[in-house]
């Protein structure tokens, strides 16, 4: 589009679209086309979120701070990104009472000396209501002593992100708070570790907090936790904790003993703690304790060894307590996944899935909530024994039964499948990334178990995510055959017309197949191409009694 053609749009409509854009790509690509341009964008009306990779080379840096000295009043958000420490550019980067729009601040890779200073400059704002700190140097922030009252004495500020990455553990020894002293801050994101004294002393500046999140530091588990402490804990909205250290017991203990009012819980657990995995527990402690919870986030990661001892803690006859009444009523369900060096169990709240697309009307049935728990596997390597992935499985069945099989981003073979089928014998879904077919040939024993199989499994709707040849969709036909959908993101160079013969010509082959829907994606799809197949379904007399539907890129073909 050239310049004389783009000047037909309003202003309006510039400002709309440069809501979606970086402000600092709107500067660099506007500035000086012409008098129109050079109005709009140092418009008053025009505020720039304004995002940027900081470099070294001089005239990059140049250029960003001559965006932001003539354009302050329009500054509505700065974020800033640094490669590498460079002290230079926050010296060079005024920031002063004339950024009377800006409100939120973003700086990740500050080097740890410049951030005294810069959190000096930042005073001088008049409305800064966020404020995000990030380092990868690795000596961390020697000294949070100094920081945290730097940021606490910001007016205005309602949000605070501070973290580092690496750094050594760094003692806190801010004195506890004075009537004077107290922070605006609603919304405080502790993104480095801390025992709950240092908690306690940092969140005695903020007695406006409502939303938490914090990295727990090694503690003693019987250490007394002070009043102040669950005072402000007790006024708390939303609590995230990424636990390294605490024990379910001791986190139970802090629960029952604080009158939490919280809307939502999220939990990041990387300690090997089985006590963790116990629903029932959890079932009590929310009932009792957390009646106002809506959300709950729950991620437990446990290695291969862990899982080892966890298998003996857990006893078979426990299985699928994920999946009682508590938790449908709920909406939480279950997923675990698996790379083949971790396994993370997590509790999300249910949200729609794939399959749920080719039936009508969506049921979210307690019954059927119960039976949504997934296993994703997002690596297995193709030399393994099937045996691996098997162990894992039994594992997990410990936990929950498995109704639904992926494999997200990963290669998955013939052999690892039938293998896995076997012994999950409730699978009514399976979504693959990339089936493997080559130097796949099966023993006489995997053969038998794959017909064995074909027999007994429910699997009902199959998503081949990254189809490379017909040859696939034939043996999940085959491996599946009371699969009623079938669903395909990607059919690479493939026809379109050949590859919807092909499939429906498999189909009425096997006559004892039940496949009779299917989608699949076709990029830049339009209404030629729709009523090409329309009339090529019908001169090959491939289907009689059939609709077909377009929405977007996806074809739906259903058929009696």
């Amino acid at each position: 589009m050239s310049i004389s053609s783009m000047e037909i749009l309003s202003n309006e409509c510039f400002y709309d679209i440069f809501d979606y854009l970086n402000g600092y790509e709107i500067y660099q690509a506007f500035s000086n086309l012409n008098d129109r341009f050079e109005q709009l964008i140092n418009s008053s009306s025009l505020l720039f979120k304004t995002a940027v990779e900081i470099r070294r080379d001089e005239p990059f840096r140049n250029f960003t701070n001559q965006m932001i000295h003539l354009n302050k009043h329009q500054i509505f958000s700065l974020h800033l990104s640094l490669t590498d420490p460079i002290d230079s550019f926050f010296s060079e980067l005024i920031l002063d009472s004339s950024l009377n729009n800006l409100q939120s601040i973003s700086i990740r890779g500050i080097d740890s000396h410049a951030v005294v200073s810069f959190l000096k400059s930042l005073a001088y704002l008049p409305r800064l209501f966020s404020l995000s700190i990030d380092t990868f140097e690795l000596k961390g922030f020697k000294d949070l002593n100094i920081i945290y009252p730097l940021i606490f004495t910001l007016p205005k500020l309602k949000f605070n992100k501070l973290g580092f990455i690496y750094g050594p553990h760094s003692s806190i020894l801010l004195p506890m708070i004075t009537n004077k002293q107290f922070s605006s801050i609603k919304h405080l994101v502790i993104n480095h570790s801390c025992t709950l004294e240092q908690l306690n002393r940092i969140v005695s500046y903020t007695p406006q907090l409502h939303r938490l999140s914090f990295t727990d530091e090694e503690d003693d588990n019987n250490t007394k936790i002070d009043n102040h402490l669950l005072s402000i804990l007790s006024q708390l909205t939303h609590l995230k904790i990424k636990i390294y250290h605490t024990t379910f017991d001791r986190l139970e203990m802090l629960i029952k003993n604080t009158n939490l009012k919280l809307n939502s819980l999220s939990l990041d657990i990387c300690l090997e703690d089985a006590n963790y995995l116990e629903s029932a527990r959890w079932e009590i402690l929310i009932l009792k304790y957390l009646p106002q919870l809506n959300t709950f986030h729950f991620d437990y990661t446990e290695d291969m060894e862990g899982r080892k001892k966890l298998s003996t803690h857990l006893k078979l006859e426990e299985s699928n307590q994920f999946s009682s009444l508590f938790w449908s009523e709920r909406k939480w369900v279950l997923e675990t996944k698996v790379n083949f060096e971790f396994i993370t169990y997590s509790i999300r709240p249910y949200e729609k899935r794939w399959y749920e697309y080719a039936q009508q009307p969506i049921i979210n049935s307690s019954l059927q909530l119960s039976k949504s728990a997934r296993l994703n596997f997002t690596y297995i390597p193709m030399y393994d024994s099937p045996k691996v992935p098997i162990f894992v499985v039994n594992s997990v069945l410990t936990a929950t039964n498995i109704y639904h099989l992926i494999f997200t981003k990963t290669e998955a073979s013939i052999r690892h499948l039938i293998y896995l089928i076997k012994v999950i014998p409730d699978l009514t879904t399976l979504k693959i990334h990339d089936l493997v077919l080559k130097e796949q040939n099966l023993s006489t024993n995997e053969t038998d178990i794959f017909l064995f199989i074909s027999k007994t499994n429910k699997i009902t709707k199959v998503y081949l995510e990254n189809m490379t040849g017909i040859e696939q969709v034939d043996i999940l036909i085959k491996l599946c055959p009371r699969m009623n959908y079938l669903q395909i993101n990607n059919i690479n160079d493939m026809e379109v017309e050949l590859f919807l013969k092909e499939i429906l010509s498999i189909q009425m082959e096997d006559i004892d197949n039940c496949l009779c829907s299917l989608c699949f994606r076709i990029p830049l799809l339009d209404d030629q191409m729709m009523e090409t197949l329309v009339e090529m379904i019908n001169h090959e007399k491939l289907l009689i009694n059939y609709t077909i539907k377009r929405i977007c890129d996806n074809i739906y073909l259903h058929w009696r």
